[in-house]
């Protein structure tokens, strides 16, 4: 709204690379500084003085990460967008210090030897095919994993079998004991796993998986990148015990399929193969420093041929507006919950730097560093609480609850508590997670995807922050 109204915006480069600019500007009218302040907590002028100081002429970039506090509540699709809009119209896409387009050339796409037949039924078991931005097609999109177990434990879209798990924890899904009540209720589930956490113990058949320093990898740099960076990886060690590579262990189980030509190619040759534009081969690039990279000089990519109905930049999308959403970002009031009570905070989580998300907790080295969650509070809330630095405290919500150590500073939202994610494992094969903490995930909803659709949302993202938490002290 400021730097609409007050023309602080890049007009020539609106002009060249923009579509939608007069929409994006009437939707904005409403939305001022003292509208924003009655929100927040941020005053009028704070919020102009930042507007004027991003729209300065240097750059400017406002940070968008997959897993950002805000992406956890209703309109983060929007947020995004709106950060996305501002970055444009002040000219900060494509340029020094602003936001830049993936850089990932240099590398030949390995295809599967037949094109599989066409699938007969579409509609996917986590509900994606209803949320046209999450799945385009129906193997394509990383889908909404918190709609799996409900539809599961449905029947819907139909009945499930088998379930073959890789990459995720009971730790990383909202409401985990409902996930439990879904697997346990399949025939069959398999688990592709380096680490005996929680999921390996509802398996009934666990595959395990070489880890990152036994196997080869080619890994292009994806966010930000000035000039294309690929890396790559080769084993440091022989593989110990009777482990296979994630790719092998996939093509294993499609041979007593019959279906592996379905599959990617896996193998050394391929690796060559991927890498051929380079003019190398793997181990030529290897012995080179294992780093692909182009010329370093920093070349802004045209913005005017992209795959968009206009070619530019889009602030308005017709193509939302045919599915039935809003064209332009906006804002609904109703999505704001307001804690009423002395005990009742919002809730965000955060990763600890010790740690990979469930992956390191039992390692012996790392485990002496953090052993343990804390749940973070404003020191001052705590004191009025009758809460101390170290007290055990309970988080609950109308989905769950859970305990661990209180940990007070005023770095903190009064409004705000913050958990660390990863803890409270229960795996009996953990033997060194003995004071776990709170598994964050045990007192998340796991909203339906109908939440999604009434809240005219087309991601279908998770909304595991939406919600007003309780604390007390116990004991």
């Amino acid at each position: 709204n400021v730097v609409i109204t007050e023309k602080r915006y890049n007009a020539a480069y609106v002009a060249a690379n923009v579509s939608g600019f007069e929409e994006l500007a009437a939707s904005v009218i409403n939305y001022t500084p003292e509208w924003a302040a009655g929100l927040s907590d941020v005053p009028a002028e704070t919020i102009r003085r930042i507007a004027r100081e991003f729209s300065g002429g240097c750059p400017a970039l406002i940070p968008i990460h997959k897993r950002e506090a805000i992406q956890s509540h209703p309109g983060g699709f929007e947020l995004a967008r709106a950060c996305l809009s501002l970055m444009a119209i002040t000219g900060q896409i494509e340029r020094r210090g602003g936001i830049m387009l993936p850089r990932t050339g240099g590398l030949n796409w390995v295809g599967p030897a037949a094109q599989a037949p066409e699938m007969k039924v579409t509609e996917r078991i986590d509900g994606g095919h209803l949320f046209p931005l999450a799945v385009k097609q129906p193997l394509v999109g990383p889908g909404l994993y918190q709609s799996v177990a409900d539809m599961i434990l449905a029947d819907e879209p139909y009945p499930v079998k088998v379930a073959i798990v890789y990459g995720q924890s009971l730790q990383s899904m909202p409401n985990p004991q409902k996930w439990v009540q879904a697997l346990s209720k399949l025939d069959y589930v398999i688990n592709i796993n380096i680490y005996p956490d929680d999921m390996a113990t509802v398996a009934d058949l666990v595959l395990p998986e070489h880890v990152y320093l036994e196997r080869y990898e080619i890994s292009p740099r994806q966010t930000n990148a000035r000039y294309m960076q690929i890396a790559l990886a080769e084993p440091m060690i022989e593989p110990l015990y009777d482990t296979k590579d994630l790719g092998e262990i996939k093509h294993l189980i499609a041979q007593q399929l019959g279906l592996d030509q379905y599959l990617t190619p896996i193998g050394k040759a391929i690796l060559d193969y991927r890498i051929a534009p380079s003019g190398m081969n793997f181990d030529t690039a290897l012995a080179n420093g294992g780093l692909i990279t182009g010329s370093k000089e920093f070349v802004p990519k045209p913005l005017d041929k992209l795959n968009t109905e206009s070619g530019k930049i889009q602030l308005s999308s017709p193509k939302l507006q045919e599915w039935g959403y809003s064209p332009v970002p906006f804002f609904d009031e109703s999505w704001v919950l307001h804690p009423q009570n002395t005990d009742e905070f919002h809730l965000v989580t955060s990763r600890p730097p010790v740690h990979r998300h469930v992956k390191t907790h039992n390692m012996r080295w790392l485990n002496e560093i953090m052993p343990e969650g804390f749940i973070f509070i404003n020191a001052t809330r705590a004191a009025a609480l009758g809460i101390t630095d170290g007290d055990n405290i309970e988080v609950s919500t109308e989905f769950g609850a859970g305990q661990a150590r209180a940990k007070l500073t005023q770095g903190i939202r009064p409004d705000t508590l913050c958990i660390l994610h990863g803890f409270g494992q229960q795996s009996p094969f953990l033997q060194l997670v003995k004071k776990p903490g709170l598994n964050d995930g045990d007192i998340m909803p796991a909203w339906p995807k109908e939440k999604n659709i009434e809240l005219k949302d087309p991601t279908g993202a998770c909304l595991d922050c939406y919600m007003v938490v309780k604390v007390r002290k116990v004991g």
